[in-house]
């Protein structure tokens, strides 16, 4: 769900924002959704990892294994030196 609010001082919602809200909305509303998705999946294999023989870290690296890009990659995209990039994301 994606919720606007305007200050109680301004004037309501013209039509025009309207129509760009949900513009904006049927654009976003796939890329939420995918970035749900892909955190229940992680939460589930985090669970799952639980009852494993092996450390969850383990299980992680070896999960992430190959989807690490080279830091050239990463800085056209825009990542930091600091940050874990894994390209394209996921």
């Amino acid at each position: 769900m994606i919720t606007l609010i305007r200050n109680n001082r301004q004037p309501g919602y013209q039509p025009v924002e309207h129509i760009a809200m949900v513009a904006l909305a049927r654009e976003a509303a796939p890329i939420l959704h995918h970035l749900a998705v892909q955190h229940l999946q992680h939460a589930s294999e985090i669970q799952a990892d639980k009852g494993s023989l092996y450390r969850g870290e383990a299980l992680e690296a070896h999960r992430t294994r190959g989807q690490e890009a080279s830091w050239s990659t990463c800085r056209q995209a825009g990542s930091s030196a600091r940050t874990r990039c894994s390209w394209p994301p996921c």
